[in-house]
């Protein structure tokens, strides 16, 4: 009796997997991807698809795993095979685009995306991706335009009006630069890098008292980013406020010792406030991290050191 009450979970066990279907294997496997239990939803998701290779959806799934586990091909050859499948799976091509784009094949990325789009016009992701990639290809004004379809199709889209803001600042826009970011700051008051860059913005309209402001803002939301700290002590020097300037580069530096211009700009301070010494050793760092800049400055001013 002993034995027998022992072998009957075992084979009720034995049963039970034996009764699995390809989908009941592959909703498990996709909520243990749902939990981030990813190598646990792929082994179910291979079991589903051994036993029934015809459902898009399947594929999908493990492209996901696969991706999250770092398997970037595996993850393309899975979407690949679920757009096969259903070529009209509009999910698979923003999947597929997600991982090239991580690849750096953005021109590959812009294909999968697009034809997303063919197939789901009214859905604003993927001309934010689309929009995404074309920054990458130093393409800003076609960015600008996916952005504005995006959030012509999704008002509520914030990411679309903060990447619209720097893509126009790169074309030199920076009152429509300034505007985006205005309307992300409005809707999220607590974004640190909305302030820094619509601060820089105002800097390229020799506005440094508002980018001042909007640096502070920044730092204070975000007081260990180097970047506002530099910024901020750059627009002080262009004021000849050098002294307060070098407590801007300081701080920089100490965040990020390997910040070449914040080196350079704080010789730049020191040398203006007679520190001839601090200034040329400045500069010496600056040029070891590569500011050529720097070198320019040592030749020039530092020779009789």
């Amino acid at each position: 009796m002993r034995k027998i009450a022992i072998l009957l979970p075992v084979l009720l066990l034995s049963s039970f997997c034996f009764g699995q279907t390809a989908d009941d294997y592959i909703k498990s496997g996709l909520e243990k991807c749902q939990n981030g239990e990813y190598a646990i939803g792929l082994e179910l998701l291979n079991k589903g698809i051994a036993l029934n290779p015809n459902i898009a959806e399947s594929y999908n799934y493990r492209g996901i795993a696969k991706q999250e586990l770092n398997d970037f091909q595996g993850a393309i050859a899975d979407y690949t095979k679920a757009i096969e499948i259903n070529p009209n799976y509009a999910k698979a091509y923003i999947n597929r685009g997600n991982v090239k784009s991580r690849l750096g094949d953005y021109n590959g990325t812009i294909a999968d995306y697009t034809k997303s789009i063919e197939i789901m016009p009214d859905s604003d992701i993927s001309y934010y991706y689309r929009g995404i990639s074309r920054i990458k290809l130093d393409d800003y004004q076609g960015a600008i335009g996916d952005f504005s379809q995006a959030i012509e199709i999704n008002p509520d889209n914030t990411a679309a009006y903060f990447d619209r803001g720097e893509a126009k600042y790169r074309l030199g826009d920076f009152e429509g630069s300034i505007s985006d970011f205005t309307t992300v700051i409005e809707r999220n008051p607590t974004d640190p890098s909305a302030y820094v860059l619509r601060g820089y913005s105002k800097s390229k309209l020799a506005d440094y008292e508002s980018a001042i402001i909007d640096l502070n803002k920044g730092i204070v939301i975000d007081p260990n980013n180097s970047f506002p700290y530099y910024l901020r002590g750059f627009f002080k020097n262009l004021s000849e406020d050098f002294q307060n300037a070098l407590k801007d580069f300081d701080r920089a530096i100490e965040i990020n010792p390997e910040f070449a211009d914040a080196f350079y700009e704080r010789g730049v301070a020191n040398y203006r406030l007679g520190f001839k010494d601090k200034g040329c050793s400045d500069w010496q760092k600056a040029k070891a991290l590569g500011s050529e800049e720097a070198n320019n400055n040592i030749e020039q001013f530092c020779n009789d050191l």
